[in-house]
């Protein structure tokens, strides 16, 4: 029950436009205040954990999820902005493309 309302959420916000933004993600994530690296980590660490559970991703055996998530932003942060993720877009559906690129499950 827990995972369908999680998921269930996550897409709604996708689709309503009441989620984070991959602007307002950049903007976050780019700060150095206490606590925001956290929530950028966070934030990609959830992502991470419902594309694994939904098998939109295939994490390889023993990789730290701190190590994935450092990966996922790396490969995610220079991309906001360009026509491929505008500003606007929700950032789940950015971070969600970035895991299944690097760790599809077809490898």
């Amino acid at each position: 029950m827990t995972f369908a309302l999680a998921t269930l959420g996550i897409v709604q916000a996708a689709q309503s436009g009441t989620g984070l933004t991959t602007g307002e993600y950049k903007a976050t994530c780019a700060l150095t205040d206490d606590g925001v690296p956290d929530f950028c980590t966070g934030y990609v660490q959830a992502v991470i954990d419902f594309a694994s559970i939904t098998s939109r991703a295939c994490l390889p055996d023993g990789m730290p999820a701190d190590d994935v998530g450092i990966v996922v932003e790396a490969s995610t942060f220079d991309k906001i902005g360009t026509p491929d993720f505008p500003a606007s877009q929700p950032a789940v559906i950015m971070v969600l493309a970035a895991i299944n690129s690097l760790f599809p499950c077809d490898r």
